[in-house]
């Protein structure tokens, strides 16, 4: 593998939630896109119990997450979705009683 960075295209579900990002979250995604196509494999795996999808990363600065498919033949990420936490609102006992299950 080269030092070049990847090139990353966007599903049109993730560049629709880039747009809708506030300001600060468009340039934290940026960043994280960043050190992704310099390291794709940085990240976590999305699901560890899954050998055959060791190429589907998850890249998580709260409040952001990107997941992401490694695509090795072309040398390109491709971002399946963005998600934005900010904004969502759960008083604490609320989200205590779903991590608990009542």
């Amino acid at each position: 593998m080269s030092d070049a960075a990847w090139s990353v295209p966007l599903s049109a579900k993730a560049r629709q939630e880039l747009r809708e990002l506030p300001d600060h979250g468009q340039q934290m995604a940026r960043d994280a896109l960043d050190i992704d196509t310099r390291s794709p494999w940085g990240w976590h795996q999305w699901d560890r119990s899954d050998p055959e999808r060791q190429d589907v990363r998850c890249a998580s600065i709260c409040p952001l997450s990107l997941n992401y498919w490694i695509n090795r033949p072309a040398q390109h990420l491709s971002v399946l979705a963005i998600t934005w936490l900010e904004g969502i609102r759960l008083r604490q006992q609320e989200l205590v009683g779903a991590l608990i299950g009542n």
